[in-house]
């Protein structure tokens, strides 16, 4: 058993969706309403003359007109759109931005999982869309989100607000408050060329702040292609053709502060890991060059290496309240002198003390975890082949308490994705394709982990966490 140091610097408060009991839904703390209206304890002595009770009668009749047009007016403004113009990826900010609403926000007390579903309109498969559904995970109500031409739609459970792309907007980013109606576009990249177009998207629910406040997106730019001559005979696609690479201004992923309107650019290809918004620090693993664990922090925006990949295949996620760090790394086997493997570890940061939870060839575990809000447990993913060649993944439980592992899903023909959401320290949420003979349908399932009882509570689902 690996021995446990307390992380030095003080726990994160624990979040709505961190309870301990594995049984009981989750409790939402509502946020703050709007002030409430504070009368005089005394009351001024009334004067012999009437008159000037009238008249202040009066005075007060018309302030109360003119707070109720206000009001009325606020109601009005909401659900338009603001367009929030972000500045340019140095920093700079532009001078047109929104004006945040004089009223306070109504309170934001459930809990709602975002999913996204795909229609085939014509029943061919030449032409789909997609629905954006909300899931009420105490009633079980199903709210579907009026978000038109949207493709990529993210929101955290016990937050207002949906991060979304649009594919009639190619540099922007809309943030959508279900309790106010009010939809923000953020231009948050673009390239000096008129010509240049600018793909966005976000690539999963963990590439935005719990908070709302950073969101890290991808970008890539494309220009018109030349016409060109091809051989009649001639199959496959051509392009999309790239600009001219402009190092200011390089491909890939960067962190978009929604306050600042500011960017600051990550690398070509990362992952989110771990956010740590209490020390101001996010811990992402760059899969590109200088491979790792990488360590962002949020006030200084200076990046650093946290842990050194030491391996071809490689993830990383820190345990911070126990001081520790999960790696998954692993080899092909391709390359001279080689063997195909791979492990799963846990290593004490302070003392380095290094212990294998699992091992196997490579491919066999998936290098992502995914860690309980407590940190009593995470799970990780196992994949194997079945006779016809497809993937089957299960989902496995180590337990920080007893140094054990158990599989968590059963041996069937479903692939259970790794990529899920935490109800509570006890229930996980994620999806399960059916990957036998027939229709490869995907449902959205919990599953408990007391007992490993797993429960379908939406069919047909496209999209959850990641895309």
């Amino acid at each position: 058993m690996i021995e446990i140091t307390p992380a030095a610097q003080t726990p994160a408060p624990q979040s709505p969706e961190s309870s301990n009991d594995p049984e009981k839904p989750l409790m939402i703390t509502p946020e703050p309403g709007a002030p409430s209206m504070v009368s005089s304890s005394t009351l001024a002595t009334p004067t012999r003359s009437v008159r000037w009770w009238i008249v202040a009668v009066a005075v007060l009749m018309v302030g109360l007109g003119l707070v109720y047009a206000y009001q009325q007016r606020q109601t009005q403004n909401a659900g338009q759109m603001v367009l929030d113009d972000s500045a340019s990826p140095s920093g700079q900010q532009n001078q047109t931005t929104s004006t945040p609403s004089a009223t306070a926000t109504p309170a934001y007390n459930r809990q709602e999982l975002l999913l996204t579903t795909q229609v085939d309109e014509k029943g061919d498969g030449s032409k789909v869309s997609y629905e954006h559904w909300l899931l009420n995970l105490a009633g079980g109500q199903k709210t579907k989100l009026d978000l038109p031409d949207s493709f990529v739609a993210y929101k955290h459970p016990d937050s207002p607000l949906v991060f979304f792309t649009k594919t009639t907007s190619e540099n922007s980013i809309f943030v959508k408050n279900i309790v106010t109606e009010e939809v923000k576009e953020y231009q948050v990249i673009t390239h000096p060329q008129a010509d240049v177009n600018e793909g966005v998207t976000i690539s999963d629910l963990k590439s935005i702040a719990p908070d709302g406040s950073l969101v890290i997106y991808s970008t890539f730019f494309s220009i018109p292609c030349p016409p060109v001559s091809v051989p009649p005979d001639f199959q496959g696609g051509f392009g999309p053709c790239m600009p001219d690479l402009d190092p200011s201004l390089p491909m890939g992923y960067y962190l978009y502060d929604v306050a600042n309107k500011t960017n600051t650019y990550l690398g070509a290809s990362v992952l989110v890991s771990t956010w740590d918004l209490a020390g101001q620090k996010l811990y992402f693993n760059d899969i590109d060059s200088n491979r790792g664990l990488k360590l962002l922090d949020l006030k200084t925006k200076q990046i650093t290496i946290f842990d050194e990949a030491k391996t071809f295949g490689y993830g990383a996620y820190p345990v911070l309240g126990k001081n520790l760090i999960l790696k998954i790394e692993g080899e092909t086997g391709n390359a001279a002198g080689e063997s195909s493997s791979v492990a799963l570890s846990l290593t004490n940061l302070q003392t380095g003390d290094k212990q294998t939870i699992d091992s196997g060839r490579w491919a066999d575990i998936q290098p992502f975890a995914s860690v309980a809000p407590d940190e009593s447990v995470f799970l990780y993913q196992r994949t194997k082949l079945d006779a016809q060649g497809r993937a089957i993944g299960s989902l496995h439980v180590y337990d920080f308490t007893t140094s054990e592992t158990r599989r968590l899903t059963p041996d069937d023909s479903f692939y259970y994705s790794i990529h899920g959401y935490w109800s509570n320290a006890g229930t996980f949420i994620t999806t399960r394709q059916f990957v036998g003979d027939g229709d490869r349908h995907t449902s959205l399932v919990q599953i408990r982990l007391s007992d490993g009882l797993i429960t379908p509570i939406f069919e047909d689902v496209f999209r959850f966490t990641q895309n």
